[in-house]
């Protein structure tokens, strides 16, 4: 697959870097070359300086064959702009960091699509929507929503007060009368066990429970903890 990501800064290279170790061909783009040479020997990529609103620089970066094409640059406006330009130039798909707000709004989204940036994110936004998630379920130290919420996957740590400290998994049953959850895996140290009935619940065992949204008050009760 072929990437093209404008903007070497924290999110371009966080991006390029989570990318790069997937083996996908990668080009990063920015003006300042200090940062390039950086993400150029740290990361498998090509990297190409120049300002990815210029045609020359979309044309030498190849985005006619591109299939993503990333701007993830710190100025808006110039993400936006560059999005257009690759998607008119060829780019299969096209994605522009924003910070405006209004920008995220259904309806406007739907003007930028017609534009040729076929999806908006703001890290900012992202932050935001993650710290509200994180604080509503602040007694798991992990919340993973699956089905659109449907369906969580939770991590808690077993403490010298749970009760389920000492319990086997085949003893739940009984203990957890009409609490619909399921234990997908149990972090203890270093390793990471799938538990079977005599799996026992140690002290300091991270235990990560699978369970429908409306049961998470009830597993938050059953394992001793509290909002």
């Amino acid at each position: 697959m072929k990437i093209i990501i404008a903007g070497a800064g924290d999110v371009g290279f966080h991006l390029a870097q989570l990318l790069s170790i997937e083996n996908q061909d990668i080009i990063l783009i920015d003006t300042n070359q200090e940062v390039l040479e950086y993400a150029g020997g740290h990361l498998d990529l090509i990297t190409l300086k120049g300002d990815a609103t210029s045609f020359e620089v979309l044309d030498n970066a190849n985005v006619s064959k591109s299939d993503l094409f990333l701007a993830v640059t710190t100025l808006e406006n110039s993400n936006l702009i560059s999005c257009v330009l690759a998607k008119k130039l060829g780019a299969k798909q096209t994605i522009a960091r924003v910070n405006n707000p209004e920008y995220l709004n259904p309806v406007n989204r739907e003007v930028f699509e017609n534009l040729g940036v076929d999806l908006l994110i703001s890290p900012r936004q992202l932050a935001v929507e993650e710290i509200y998630r994180l604080v509503k379920q602040c007694s798991f130290t992990d919340v993973f929503e699956f089905e659109e919420g449907k369906i969580s996957v939770t991590g808690v740590t077993i403490e010298e007060k749970s009760p389920l400290l000492g319990l086997r998994l085949n003893e739940l049953p009984l203990f957890a009368k009409n609490t619909d959850f399921r234990v997908l895996a149990i972090l203890r140290s270093f390793e990471t066990i799938i538990p079977n009935g005599d799996t026992l619940f140690h002290k300091n065992d991270h235990v990560y429970f699978i369970t429908k949204k409306e049961k998470i008050k009830s597993l938050q009760s059953l394992i001793g903890k509290k909002r």
